[in-house]
């Protein structure tokens, strides 16, 4: 059997996240988010935010920048981090090696999409436009629509949800600690595409080791 068909025997819907899953660009965010801290004299140590840079945006401008922000406040940081982003990150921006093809495959074999990420609408926009694949997806959810980002599972509870699918029907394609344990906790097979950790952490954290991590969708195909 194929890793093809091995991935999407019974399965029914794959997620994807976004960041660092169907593009490489996790190393900016990073960047931008620790010129933020920088610049705004927060006193947050690069081991700081690594340890606790996760959650949907209202999550990590509150832990980093202070509880007590108004919604303007984190409006207005949050716009100013993602734009900051988008300016760097808009003449690199590509896929991750094999995704148009992987996307393509796995419509032939009508399997259903869903995208669950923790960017909100602008970002999301800028990447499925940007790489011309938003008609693929059947289901698009961002981290403006969910109050608990990753590891919480609420993101992929509303993406099965959304997709119309039960969790042993659906995988994962994942590449953070955050999205992993996430992933799991909804109760789903998840794979670590390997642009953030290698394979062995991925399979520490409960990828599956069928097809372990991959750093190319074309290994799948």
């Amino acid at each position: 059997m194929s890793q093809f068909n091995e991935l999407i025997s019974g399965k029914e819907a794959v997620i994807f996240d976004m960041d660092g899953t169907l593009v490489d660009n996790m190393k900016i965010h990073d960047q931008v988010w620790l010129s933020l801290f920088e610049k705004y004299e927060l006193g947050v140590t690069e081991e700081r935010y690594h340890a606790n840079g996760h959650g949907n945006m209202r999550e990590m401008i509150t832990r980093f920048f202070g509880e007590g922000l108004s919604d303007e406040e984190i409006q207005f940081y949050g716009q100013e981090k993602e734009t900051l982003y988008r300016q760097l990150y808009a003449p690199h921006l590509n896929e991750v090696n094999g995704v148009s093809q992987f996307l393509q495959k796995l419509k032939l074999h009508n399997i259903k999409i869903g995208l669950a990420t923790l960017s909100d609408a602008t970002n999301i926009q800028f990447i499925l436009e940007g790489l011309d694949i938003r008609s693929y997806f059947d289901f698009v959810i961002g981290g403006h629509q969910i109050t608990k980002g990753k590891p919480n599972p609420e993101i992929f509870h509303k993406s099965l949800e959304g997709l119309s699918v039960n969790a042993e029907k659906s995988i994962i394609f994942e590449d953070s600690i955050s999205g992993i344990k996430g992933g799991i906790a909804a109760g789903i097979d998840v794979i670590g595409i390997t642009t953030t950790f290698d394979k062995d952490f991925c399979l520490s954290l409960g990828c599956i080791a069928s097809i372990e991590a991959i750093d190319d969708y074309r290994e799948l195909l």
